[in-house]
């Protein structure tokens, strides 16, 4: 967990320290990444580090915290210009995360955490819109039910599951076995194709 320590200090220092760490994430996969390295290039000393973070893990907590808010309003958007229609709402997500992966260090952090979590998608869940928050209720009732085949809510929970297991597939061969992005969303709406006619009231 990132300490509040981190978020009382100047700006110039916080900025130093999260270009030391994009800088050691674009370059090394998740087990070789060095805080050593990183105290080093951020000018900080080893004790400091951890004075703001308590592992290697909050790393890319950090850098994708400014993320995190776009993904859950671009979330919330998406099932409102779909009228609630969670497959088509899949579809805006993943080509918004796409897009903003053009950005370097979205990118180097994309790579590492897939590779370490093996496209884990309770991870991103996490990272992304943790439980607990209200955003992710405003999500859930987002999604317009009439279009589900569902019994309970419980269902929802289920469906959403599978849908992002889905996505952090799809993102792990873009960004890390290099898969050609158009081909990857090519096979990603065969998929949603063949869940819509699942999920959906006929």
């Amino acid at each position: 967990m990132i300490k509040q320590t981190y978020y009382n200090l100047p700006k110039d220092k916080k900025e130093r320290i999260l270009k030391a760490i994009i800088s050691e994430i674009d370059k090394y996969n998740f087990e070789d990444i060095s805080i050593n390295r990183i105290v080093h290039t951020a000018k900080i000393s080893r004790g400091s580090f951890y004075q703001y973070f308590d592992n290697k893990t909050d790393l890319f907590h950090l850098i994708l915290e400014d993320f995190r808010l776009d993904m859950c309003n671009t979330c919330k958007s998406a099932l409102n210009k779909t009228n609630g229609d969670l497959i088509g709402a899949c579809k805006i997500v993943f080509d918004y995360v796409v897009q903003v992966s053009a950005k370097q260090y979205y990118a180097s952090a994309f790579k590492t955490v897939f590779s370490f979590t093996d496209y884990n998608s309770q991870f991103l869940i996490e990272k992304s819109c943790p439980q607990g928050e209200p955003v992710i209720q405003e999500i859930m009732q987002l999604v317009n039910k009439s279009l589900l085949n569902i019994e309970s809510e419980g269902d929802i929970e289920v469906m959403l599951e599978i849908v992002v297991a889905v996505l952090c597939k799809s993102w792990f061969e873009i960004f890390v076995m290099k898969m050609d992005a158009a081909a990857v969303k090519n096979k990603l709406d065969h998929m949603l194709l063949l869940m819509k006619n699942g999920f959906y009231r006929r």
